[in-house]
């Protein structure tokens, strides 16, 4: 993650407490949909105990604007565990929409070979 803020232009970052900048997750633009698409694909992880907070909601919002304005992308992508409907409402709160679905190259930890697949694009970014 040094490396990458050493750019200047870094794509992943640690999720912290605002208090006592505790590591709590992280969130990242450099994932893969597991196909070829060159879309960026936003990935993200939270510890368990601070689920329900905003913290993911708070961190994806802000990853997902630094690439569209920041950077530039045209679009970003991303999937969740079809049985993950927490993760799913975080990415349509933050403007993303469900587009269809995604072979998966290897199963989620549960064992999907199919996940919901999102997307949003730079025109959709809310001011």
């Amino acid at each position: 993650m040094r490396q990458d803020h050493a750019t200047g232009r870094p794509r992943r970052f640690a999720i912290a407490l605002k208090d006592t900048d505790r590591l709590i997750g992280g969130v990242g633009l450099d994932g893969s949909t597991g196909d070829d698409s060159e879309e960026p694909a936003l990935g993200y992880w939270l510890g368990q105990p601070h689920w329900g907070n905003g913290y993911a909601r708070e961190a994806v919002a802000a990853v997902i604007d630094y690439g569209l304005r920041t950077l530039g992308m045209a679009t970003i992508r991303a999937y969740t565990d079809p049985g993950n409907l927490a993760s799913q409402k975080v990415l349509l709160h933050c403007g993303l929409k469900q587009i269809g679905e995604i072979d998966l190259i290897k199963p989620t930890r549960h064992g999907a070979r199919r996940a919901p697949l999102f997307r949003i694009s730079r025109h959709e970014l809310v001011l």
